[in-house]
């Protein structure tokens, strides 16, 4: 049973962002519900978060340094370990340029009891150039109310599955949310993490907490990681068509008519071998062939994981 007296473990990693976790510090101090923790996961040997911690004063929060650098993605990664990691009933994670609105936290914790799941996806507002549009991050792929896992999985074919920021959870949830030291990408990281849930989730679409988009230069994808990425995302979209076959196609077309990206499943599956009615033979054979040049030219970045979870 879900109570609002429930302690809420925040799970914080960050990486000498000191002005942006301060925000996201602030956004915790400013809930509705005030049974949580904050535990602030510092990847930086410089320790820039601990002044931070330190000048909020706030018994809540703390403070831990990584022995070792894990880098964005074991960082992150971490902040899923399964469990509580300071006695919560439920944890999320906020990354350190993010934060939530005030309400966020209560609002997840009705959500979940009201719902009967142990899995919260919760809508994201987007702040690009300093501001907050009328755009969220899941919107445009999911309705309010209960996900079943297929249904997930589907998602991933439209590119987004789950977002780390998104998920709100019970600490005994049966799925585990931790990918593992395989996956050096953050998001084929959080493809993976989608793949593993294993049960219902809530999906509440009221954007309650807040996702910053990359700001600044130089944050273009090069092109080698972004052929590993390709590379990723298509040994997933086997994965998963191996599991479901064509029985997985009234959720991907569903997915394809809610979201107006039919064009991209058709690419998707084309990829991986898939080839829809509306496509003609010529455009299907050159994604066939462009995976399979890919195939041969860069490795697969998913090779361990699925080695590991066979």
């Amino acid at each position: 049973m879900v109570t609002l007296s429930d302690l809420c473990e925040i799970r914080v990693p960050t990486h000498r962002r000191p002005e942006w976790l301060r925000r996201a510090l602030q956004s915790l101090i400013a809930q509705t519900h005030g049974e949580w923790v904050a535990l602030v996961l510092d990847d930086s040997s410089e320790r820039e978060g601990e002044a931070v911690v330190q000048a909020l004063g706030d018994g809540r929060i703390r403070y831990a340094v990584n022995r070792d650098p894990l880098g964005a993605a074991g960082n992150i990664d971490q902040a899923f370990t399964e469990g509580p990691m300071a006695g919560g009933a439920f944890a999320c994670v906020l990354e350190d340029d993010n934060w939530l609105l005030p309400t966020c936290l209560e609002a997840n914790l009705r959500a979940l009891a009201d719902s009967g799941c142990s899995l919260l996806m919760r809508n994201q507002c987007i702040w690009r150039d300093g501001a907050i549009g009328g755009e969220t991050t899941l919107g445009a792929l999911y309705a309010e109310g209960r996900q079943e896992p297929r249904a997930l999985h589907a998602r991933l074919f439209f590119g987004l599955g789950v977002a780390n920021g998104a998920l709100f959870w019970r600490t005994d949830a049966q799925s585990r949310l931790r990918v593992g030291p395989s996956v050096k990408d953050t998001v084929l990281q959080e493809h993976c993490r989608t793949l593993q849930i294993e049960e219902p989730v809530y999906f509440a679409a009221e954007p309650l907490a807040v996702w910053s988009a990359p700001q600044g230069e130089g944050l273009a994808i090069e092109p080698g990681p972004r052929r590993a990425l390709s590379r990723g995302r298509q040994r997933l979209h086997r994965q998963i068509w191996r599991r479901y076959g064509p029985g997985l196609l009234p959720d991907l077309l569903e997915v394809a008519r809610i979201s107006g990206r039919a064009a991209r499943l058709e690419e998707s599956l084309g990829y991986i071998g898939v080839r829809m009615p509306s496509v003609p033979l010529s455009r299907f054979l050159w994604w066939r062939a462009k995976s399979m040049l890919r195939a041969m030219a860069v490795p697969d970045p998913l090779a361990a994981y699925f080695k590991n979870h066979e």
